[in-house]
């Protein structure tokens, strides 16, 4: 009955010391193993939804919420802007100055538009040089001033 209620571990008296040292120390490494599996866990979701080079949503996590925020903006009959952007010959930058540079450059961009735009608003990259941004409540006029 006991261990149906969440204990996980007991021990009857007369007390050993010896198990009793035991027993505290195997419960300390149970905790230990859980945390790393709850951090690794969250991690891994994480890196799931996030873009490993730039650190912004990737275009799994865009797909899986644009609906949604679509949806939301219908039913409250508010505005909703979307924007692509895409750095013209990007190609051209990897292939003079190096691939580092490129995502170093990528780096700098999404940092400059994340920068810019609201908390509510969701930037995401869609592809190697392409970003795109959900700007819930914002009409095309103030879209475009963020543009």
């Amino acid at each position: 009955k006991a261990f149906d209620i969440g204990i996980s571990d007991y021990i009857m008296v007369p007390i050993c010391n010896n198990e009793l040292v035991a027993r505290v120390n195997l419960q300390i490494k149970k905790k230990r193993y859980q945390n790393a599996l709850r951090s690794h866990l969250k991690n891994n979701a994480e890196m799931s939804i996030r873009d490993s080079l730039t650190g912004c949503y990737n275009r799994r996590y865009f797909e899986m919420h644009f609906q949604n925020i679509l949806n939301e903006s219908q039913e409250k009959d508010k505005p909703l802007s979307v924007m692509l952007l895409d750095i013209d010959h990007f190609k051209q930058v990897n292939d003079s100055l190096g691939h580092q540079v490129g995502d170093e450059i990528l780096q700098q961009i999404c940092k400059r538009i994340f920068n810019s735009i609201r908390i509510s608003d969701l930037l995401a990259r869609y592809g190697g040089e392409e970003f795109v941004i959900i700007m819930p409540e914002t009409c095309i006029e103030e879209a475009t001033l963020v543009a």
